[in-house]
C-alpha cells in the first residue's frame, strides 16, 4: 500500500457509510468500490492504477455532481489538501472537511423554494417519542412529542425530512413504519448519543442560558434528548457552523387541526399522486389579487 492509499483509507474510515471524494491537485478522485459505485451513478470513465478501480471528478464542477449523488440519497465525504503541495516534501495531508447528507444541504439547486430542508431526530423516553427538527437554511429549530407513534408517523409524513437520525430503541420500535416514509438517508444512533444530562449540557452551552425552560422546554424530556443528539450529529459528525440557530422552539399539535399521512397524500396538497397532476400548493401559487 503506498502512503497516498494508506491516507486514503484513514479518511475512508473516518467516515463510515459515506462515499469518500479525495482531492488530488485538480480533481477530486474516488478509489476501490466508491469508484465503481460513483462511475456507475454518474456515468463516469472507470480506470485502474495498480488494480486499484479509480474515477474522477473536476474540482471545479464538484458540487454539480455532489448534488446528483446527494439526490440518489448518498451520503459524500470531501477530503481536501491542507497543505500547499508545493512546499511540503513527500505526502499532502488531507483530512475530511465536510460530510455532505440529504439534510445538511445550503447552498444546491436541489434545494427548493417550496419547502423546507428538514432533517429530522427521534428520540423516546418510556413510551413518548420526542422529534427535534431543523433546516439549516432558515434556522428552523423545533420540537414536538408524542405519546402515539401513529402520529409522529404523520408529522413526519406532513414534515417530509430528507434525513433523519434515529435512537437505537426508536429504531427497533418503529423501523418498519419509518421505511415505509422512504426518507432519503436514515442514521440510527447508539442510545449514549441521546444521554439527558449530556444532551442538556449540550444545548444550555450552545443557547449561552442556565436553564431550557425559557424555551418553553420544561419536562420535554424526550424532545431535548431529540434536539441535542441532532445538535452534536450536525457540528460534531458534520462539521457544519450551529452558531446561527438562536432559538429552539417547542410545537403543539393540539393547537393545530391535524390530518393523518394517509389523507395528506390523497387531498395532494404538496404532492401530487400522478405526474401530470396538480397540487393544492401550486393552485394556490397561481392565484392573483385580481
Amino acid at each position: 500500500m503506498t502512503p497516498m492509499m494508506a491516507q486514503w483509507h484513514a479518511c475512508k474510515k473516518a467516515a463510515p457509510g459515506a462515499l469518500l471524494l479525495f482531492r488530488l491537485g485538480d480533481f477530486y478522485e474516488a478509489f476501490e468500490d466508491d469508484a465503481t459505485l460513483i462511475a456507475k451513478e454518474l456515468d463516469l470513465t472507470l480506470t485502474k492504477r495498480q488494480e486499484t478501480p479509480m474515477a474522477g471528478i473536476p474540482a471545479h464542477t464538484c458540487e454539480t455532481y455532489v448534488d446528483r449523488l446527494v439526490s440518489k440519497g448518498f451520503r459524500v465525504a470531501i477530503a481536501e489538501q491542507m497543505e500547499d503541495p508545493k512546499a511540503v516534501k513527500g505526502i499532502v495531508k488531507r483530512e475530511i472537511v465536510r460530510l455532505i447528507t440529504p439534510g445538511s444541504l445550503i447552498n444546491s439547486t436541489l434545494l427548493n423554494d417550496k419547502s423546507n430542508n428538514f432533517m429530522a431526530c427521534l428520540a423516546q423516553v418510556n413510551s413518548i417519542y420526542g422529534l427535534a427538527i431543523l433546516d439549516l437554511t432558515t434556522a428552523d429549530f423545533r420540537v414536538m412529542e408524542f405519546q402515539k407513534s401513529d402520529d409522529l408517523l404523520d408529522e413526519l409524513g406532513r414534515l417530509d425530512p430528507k434525513e433523519i437520525i434515529v435512537s437505537e430503541k426508536c429504531w427497533k420500535n418503529l423501523q418498519l413504519s419509518l421505511e415505509e416514509l422512504n426518507i432519503s438517508s436514515t442514521v440510527v444512533r447508539e442510545e449514549w448519543h441521546f444521554d439527558h444530562k449530556f444532551v442538556y449540557e449540550s444545548l444550555i452551552k450552545h443557547f449561552r442560558v442556565h436553564t431550557l425552560d425559557g424555551f418553553g422546554l420544561k419536562g420535554m424530556t424526550a424532545a431535548i434528548n431529540a434536539a441535542g443528539a441532532l445538535m452534536t450529529y450536525v457540528k460534531d459528525d458534520l462539521n457544519l457552523n450551529f452558531s446561527h440557530i438562536k432559538i429552539i422552539a417547542p410545537h403543539h399539535l393540539s393547537k393545530y387541526m391535524t390530518l393523518d399521512r394517509i389523507t395528506q397524500r390523497h387531498l395532494e396538497l404538496v404532492d401530487p399522486l400522478h405526474d401530470k397532476g396538480k397540487t393544492l400548493l401550486k393552485i394556490l401559487d397561481s392565484c392573483s389579487d385580481g
